[in-house]
């Protein structure tokens, strides 16, 4: 992944909202393709890939970028034998009530998964026509 985001921004919102966990998302045309995870206006997730009740305002769909804030409690959420992945334990989390909350960025993100990605990545930064402000 390539990613242009200011760490001290999402630590600093993580404490403010005093979060069990913070994940970092992003808007994304494909949110779908990706899997939605769903935020009230003030930044709580309620909805996780369509886990999740929620009656309350409309919430907004982002996608999760793979970076996130835990602190320790989240733990215990994860089984301790067996495969689980990080999705599960927010699952888990947001039904019992905890903290987590959607830190949305608007930086520069890419996935750079695949080869074809991973080239076209470089030959933006390459070009010049990738600037991160965390390289300046």
């Amino acid at each position: 992944m390539l990613v242009d985001i200011n760490l001290d921004k999402v630590v600093e919102y993580h404490l403010r909202k005093k979060a069990a966990a913070t994940m970092v998302l992003r808007e994304d045309p494909e949110v779908e393709h990706w899997g939605a995870i769903e935020t009230d206006s003030q930044g709580r997730i309620h909805r996780i890939l369509g886990k999740g009740d929620w009656s309350g305002e409309k919430l907004s769909k982002y996608m999760f970028t793979g970076i996130h804030v835990l602190e320790p409690k989240i733990f215990s959420y994860i089984p301790g034998n067996g495969f689980s992945t990080i999705i599960e334990a927010y699952t888990e989390m947001v039904k019992k009530g905890e903290r987590v909350f959607g830190y949305v960025m608007t930086g520069y993100w890419m996935d750079l998964g695949t080869p074809e990605r991973y080239q076209k990545a470089h030959l933006e930064i390459e070009k010049g026509l990738l600037k991160l402000s965390h390289l300046r």
